[in-house]
């Protein structure tokens, strides 16, 4: 028996080792980081909250976008990243090594000023070489300046680039996305663009556009006249053209904040919404793949959305809210976030915010107690409520949309870990070379007003198929991943000692990394 007021020695040669203590096996991650010299994004210091008092993000943070291509020939993936205000965008070319040189564009320059926020390469003369189509954002900028129309640049077979003036008309709202589809299946690459919103007046749709190519890089806007509805389409984040209903041919597929998933089809001279079951998931949807995860023939869609771990949880039974109108009779427009609470919609910001921009409220409710009983319905007028246009977001979860045929859709929503912070950049790859898709994904915003915190939990994420609709995520340490900030783009650069990826982050430099061979 042991007392106290003694002393006890051990000699730690005559311990047993504890069995329950096993020794950690190293494991090869899948990436690995490579150094490389991209040029850092610095986004300017515009908050749109001074604007504009209670709303719920920024729209001025949605750089850079990059895009990957052949642009010399030589069979190597070279890259466009897009800039922000006043540092202008950068082609890298890439070496044979795997390494990627930045390349000069004396044609870039003249325009610095516009914020790239969306990018794509195709072939938009014919030539047979990848030309660029740039997208301008930033939310301060007005269409009066030019500072948000689109930028083509004919690329010369050797990654030398020249601005084709006028190629597109006009442009007045902060671009969302850039897809380019022959719809008229004459040869060309005509151009569909999602508009992101309308600078300095969120919630207010934008109208995106439909352009026809001549054939020679010269683009003429039928929105008007063979897709209609696109002008009032939403605030459009993604899209996608390629087979999502399994039949001949393909549509377009898009998505955004307060939308639902639309599917168009080009039939009788006109873009047409085809019916689906998706058409009650108003999502602030960030992304969109559509490829056929379960090898059934038929394209699924991954879609990227809020996650469930922000501020606002909305539910199909529990939706937020964006009431639009002018509430106070002050002949300017209001913008009122909702959300529900026991069955009412109640406004998300508290009696001093809404006050300082909508005075009124401060003399009809003189203390925090009355203000806060009250539903959005009790503090202002029911004329004014039923004149308000309201738009709506009822799911904050990033899913799958498994592919039954005929506009149906299984919804599975994506693990648990995806669902941490915004889903913004998917790429779909075989990693471990089974013949199925995995994702590799990445996301994060930062944008919110104070007291919705930020989305932060996504450190880039692997999510391998394992078959039967199911996905596992893959440990960090095993996954070789820790992409900290905004991500906004995914690109893959096959090279030619081993495939590449590249997060695209906003504010911050890109991350390379080589996907390591078994």
């Amino acid at each position: 028996m042991n007392t106290i007021d003694s002393l006890y020695q051990f000699n730690q040669t005559q311990l047993k080792a504890n069995p329950l203590i096993k020794k950690e096996i190293s494991v090869k991650p899948i990436f690995t980081e490579i150094a490389a010299k991209f040029d850092r994004h610095q986004e300017d210091d515009h908050v749109d909250f001074y604007a504009e008092r209670i709303i719920p993000r920024m729209l001025s943070q949605e750089g850079p976008r990059a895009a990957s291509a052949d642009l010399t020939g030589d069979g190597l993936v070279d890259i466009f990243i897009g800039g922000a205000n006043g540092k202008g965008g950068a082609i890298f070319i890439q070496n044979t090594s795997g390494g990627f040189v930045k390349k000069p564009q004396a044609a870039f320059v003249p325009f610095n000023e516009m914020e790239d926020v969306a990018a794509v390469f195709y072939d938009a003369d014919k030539d047979g070489d990848m030309d660029l189509l740039v997208g301008a954002g930033g939310n301060h900028k007005l269409k009066s300046s030019g500072l948000l129309n689109h930028r083509l640049f004919l690329n010369d077979g050797k990654a030398n680039f020249t601005y084709q003036p006028n190629a597109f008309p006009e442009f007045g709202f902060n671009t969302g996305v850039m897809v380019p589809l022959d719809f008229d299946e004459d040869g060309d690459m005509d151009v569909f663009v999602g508009a992101r919103n309308t600078p300095l007046k969120y919630g207010v749709t934008p109208a995106s556009a439909i352009y026809v190519n001549d054939g020679k890089g010269m683009y003429t806007d039928q929105t008007a006249t063979i897709a209609p509805a696109f002008a009032n389409l939403g605030m459009v984040t993604s899209a996608s053209w390629g087979s999502v209903l399994g039949k001949t041919g393909n549509q377009l597929l898009v998505a955004g904040d307060y939308m639902y998933p639309i599917v168009f089809s080009f039939k009788g001279g006109k873009f047409v919404e085809e019916k689906t079951n998706l058409n009650n998931l108003f999502g602030w949807w960030q992304a969109i793949q559509v490829v056929d995860l379960n090898g059934d023939g038929l394209k699924d869609i991954v879609l990227g959305n809020m996650g469930k771990n922000g501020y606002l949880k909305p539910t199909q039974d529990a939706p937020v809210k964006l009431w639009m109108n002018d509430f106070d009779g002050n002949e300017s427009l209001d913008k009122i976030l909702t959300r529900t609470v026991n069955g009412k919609d109640v406004p998300v910001f508290l009696k001093a915010e809404m006050q300082e921009q909508i005075p009124l409220l401060k003399k009809e409710n003189l203390n925090y107690e009355v203000y806060a009983k009250k539903s959005f319905q009790e503090l202002f007028k029911p004329e004014a409520i039923e004149k308000a246009t309201v738009k709506t977001f009822n799911i904050c979860s990033s899913i799958i949309a498994w592919n039954k045929g005929g506009g149906q859709f299984e919804i599975q929503e994506l693990p648990i870990e995806v669902q941490f912070s915004s889903l913004n950049a998917i790429l779909p790859l075989d990693i471990n070379g089974d013949q199925k898709i995995d994702l590799v994904m990445g996301g994060n915003l930062f944008g919110f007003m104070p007291q919705f915190g930020r989305l932060d939990a996504n450190y880039g994420l692997v999510l391998m198929n394992n078959g039967n609709k199911q996905f596992k995520v893959v440990e960090d340490k095993v996954s070789g991943l820790a992409i900290t900030g905004q991500v906004k783009d995914i690109l893959l650069l096959p090279a030619k000692t081993s495939n590449q990826v590249l997060f695209i982050r906003n504010d911050d430099y890109p991350v390379l990394l080589k996907l390591n061979k078994d």
